[in-house]
């Protein structure tokens, strides 16, 4: 299994827009980035990652070994019981009872292992969870990132008109410089000819 480590950093960036029918509207968009370490970069290009916080890596890495030790320990009683009931055929009774009591402690072991299945289960489980959630939450950033981008190409356009109506007013403005004079120089002709 690989494992790196990285920080993350959340942004959230709020702003407002203007919509064509004058009201006003806050929008709010939130970003998350996972920053990792050229030392810790063992990841390829595009490659996706199970991202797990840093207080759940040791929960997981115990898991692993937990389930070795397990194995072990199950292998070691199924021989220990196996190798009993051969001995049993042939010793006396004093020797059957004194096996009884050892096979009852390995019997309490077994159900100590039991619990501790039980557990790996439960851990198991909540590695699920963690996974889900994780997924639920990629789903979200893809649709925020989405939106973000339609939100940025509206306020483009939105831009790109203002600019026109700046130009535009420009423009009419000038024009109306130029007939305010045009009709002084007009007036002062008609004037001076009177």
């Amino acid at each position: 299994m690989k494992l790196g480590k990285g920080t993350v950093k959340k942004y959230t960036r709020e702003y407002t827009r203007t919509l064509k029918n004058g009201t006003k509207k806050k929008y709010k968009t939130e970003q998350i980035q996972i920053t990792v370490s050229k030392q810790d970069d063992i990841y390829e290009n595009g490659e996706e990652v199970l991202i797990i916080p840093a207080s759940d890596k040791e929960e997981l890495e115990g898991i692993e070994e937990k389930l070795i030790s397990y194995e072990l320990i199950n292998g070691l009683l199924a021989e220990e019981v196996s190798s009993l009931s051969e001995e049993v055929g042939t010793m006396n009774q004093n020797e059957l009872d004194r096996l009884q009591l050892k096979y009852d402690e390995l019997a309490q072991k077994e159900s100590n292992f039991d619990q501790m299945q039980t557990e790996n289960d439960r851990l198991k489980s909540k590695c699920n969870e963690l996974e889900l959630n994780i997924n639920t939450l990629e789903k979200k950033y893809i649709q925020s990132e989405e939106d973000y981008n339609d939100l940025e190409n509206h306020y483009n356009e939105l831009a790109e008109k203002y600019n026109q109506l700046v130009e535009q007013y420009t423009f009419l403005e000038k024009k109306q410089r130029y007939n305010n004079l045009v009709n002084k120089k007009y007036k002062k002709f008609l004037l001076e000819n009177d």
